[in-house]
């Protein structure tokens, strides 16, 4: 193919390739139409995903141990949904600064005893110890908050630090920081659920999803705009598919492209920053014929279809070849009136 039109064995089928930003807008909506369909499909598989018991009793345990560690809190009244009680305080107007100070450390101590109970008393006297140093290392324009008086740690009165700093810089960030690590990794049990939800997350879920958006956007297209195999991005922008002959490319190399583009190009992108992406929109743009990735593989190209037919087969193109013609005006035949 030059770069205004291709002709290949037969003189009467031409084609203008697909100008480059149409090309690059088509693969654009073909991607929100992914991403979209990705995020709908999602909600859909977690949902199912949520009907089997083993699941969904995993989910129940774990909100339970989280309601139960006293480090999170629902978000709103009625609320399944759970925020860690740092940031349900930080955002609440129901507390005064000393109040949200005095309920931060409460929870502190309150959650270690909860690990004593769940795992040990040395969880428990390892949280309590860990805190105690993490107080008495932090300070306010020089003056620590807190210090060790009569063998017992004491707020600080030379410390002219406000309760909401001591909130926002020693019991929120403990709580944050520490006390969700160790819920995270000390409690056999959290441990267990929290893999068990990660490894259906991201070995079932997510690549469900993806899998069957890609289908849906790459795939079931190319059966309904089956002329040109076009995906609905490609069939907005009038463009469609040829391969080596000129014609309809077929099913088998519609499916072998599919594959190479949405596994080789889209998903590697993911883990790779996009390097396949850019090398694929790069070659569509400086190469020699103009071929993406895919295409230059499987000897493709993309062509305005415009005005334009791209047929099946040699015999249908040379059937329209024949309707299309026309014979000259024979003048001599013509008389005048």
């Amino acid at each position: 193919m030059s770069e205004e039109q291709t002709e290949n064995l037969l003189p009467e089928i031409k084609y203008r390739r697909a100008k480059f930003w149409r090309r690059i807008f088509a693969n654009l909506l073909d991607i929100i139409i992914l991403i979209v369909s990705t995020f709908l499909l999602f909600a859909g598989v977690r949902a199912l995903a949520s009907c089997f018991d083993s699941v969904s009793s995993s989910q129940l345990r774990l909100k339970e141990m989280r309601e139960d560690s006293g480090l999170y809190h629902p978000k709103e009244e009625e609320s399944n949904e759970l925020v860690s009680i740092a940031d349900y305080l930080e955002d609440s107007s129901d507390y005064t600064a000393a109040d949200k100070y005095y309920f931060a450390e409460e929870t502190i101590f309150d959650f270690a005893e909860y690990a004593g109970v769940q795992v040990s008393d040395d969880l428990k006297s390892e949280i309590i110890n860990a805190y105690n140093e993490f107080r008495l290392e932090q300070s306010y324009l020089g003056k620590p908050y807190f210090i060790v008086e009569n063998s017992q740690i004491k707020e600080n009165v030379d410390c002219k630090a406000s309760k909401i700093l001591y909130f926002q810089n020693i019991a929120a960030p403990f709580l944050n920081d520490y006390c969700e690590g160790c819920l995270a990794s000390k409690f056999p049990e959290y441990v267990d659920l929290t893999l068990f939800n990660s490894r259906l997350l991201f070995l079932v879920e997510l690549p469900l999803s993806y899998a069957l958006a890609g289908i849906l956007t790459y795939l079931v297209p190319t059966i309904i705009f089956r002329r040109g195999r076009k995906t609905f991005g490609k069939a907005l922008y009038k463009i469609g598919l040829v391969d080596s002959r000129v014609l309809n490319p077929t099913w088998k190399r519609s499916l072998a492209r599919f594959a190479i583009f949405y596994f080789a190009i889209l998903l590697l992108s993911l883990v790779t920053f996009a390097i396949p992406v850019i090398i694929s929109v790069t070659m569509m743009g400086f190469s020699k014929k103009k071929q993406g990735f895919a295409d230059y593989m499987l000897d493709l190209q993309e062509i305005d279809t415009a005005g334009s037919t791209i047929f099946f087969n040699i015999e249908e193109a040379e059937v329209s070849n024949v309707n299309n013609y026309k014979k000259p005006v024979d003048f001599q035949s013509i008389t005048r009136e």
